[in-house]
């Protein structure tokens, strides 16, 4: 369940930066993105809050390392997003949006990252012997969608790289918007890594039943 909630969170701030970034056509997006990253100020927070809960709850539970090491994993994912929200607060009302236009198709493959791995913990929580093989399923393809956006994000930052380079521009927009790029192929790294951890956990206790 604090797995799950989680993962929740991981969408939120996922969703929130790329809302952030598509917004350049409204007269307030410096403050759309200021009100963004103070929410995900207070996702990080409930973040930790969870990972702590479960931290707790795996010293008196035999086994259960692997669940704290899976979470810590996707705590990643959302402290990069956090960070990626606050360094676009940086920009504020910069006129030069091309390398933040730029951002869009790296922060929808985060966002889809996000979502399959909410649904891969979801599908974990609803595990039983009496819907094993349904739900495992599930798990396996949520958790396969979780790669496969990996694989795609490291595409889209290269090309995201490129067309930031390539633009001349404000020196401060161009850096930050390179570094956005790099927290967001971190995040999605870093849900990869927890989905492989609870692709195993999962497989090895399903096997052994």
């Amino acid at each position: 369940d604090a797995a799950t909630d989680h993962a929740s969170l991981v969408v939120e701030a996922a969703e929130a930066l790329r809302d952030a970034l598509q917004c350049a056509a409204l007269a307030d997006r410096a403050g759309f993105a200021e009100r963004a990253a103070g929410r995900a100020v207070r996702w990080e927070h409930a973040a930790d809050d969870l990972v702590n809960q479960v931290r707790l709850t795996a010293q008196r539970m035999s086994g259960a390392g692997r669940s704290v090491e899976m979470l810590v994993e996707a705590d990643d994912a959302i402290d990069e997003l956090e960070e990626a929200l606050s360094l676009l607060t940086v920009i504020g009302e910069a006129d030069d949006r091309t390398p933040l236009d730029a951002l869009r198709d790296l922060a929808g493959i985060t966002v889809r990252s996000a979502r399959e791995h909410m649904c891969a913990m979801e599908s974990a929580r609803m595990l039983s012997l009496e819907t094993a093989d349904a739900d495992l399923q599930d798990l396996l393809e949520a958790v396969d969608g979780v790669f496969a956006a990996e694989h795609d994000a490291d595409a889209a930052r290269r090309d995201t790289r490129r067309t930031i380079f390539s633009t001349v521009g404000e020196f401060r927009v161009l850096q930050v918007a390179g570094e956005i790029a790099d927290a967001l192929e971190r995040a999605t790294d870093a849900l990869t890594r927890s989905g492989m951890i609870l692709r195993d956990s999962v497989l090895a206790r399903v096997s052994g039943r």
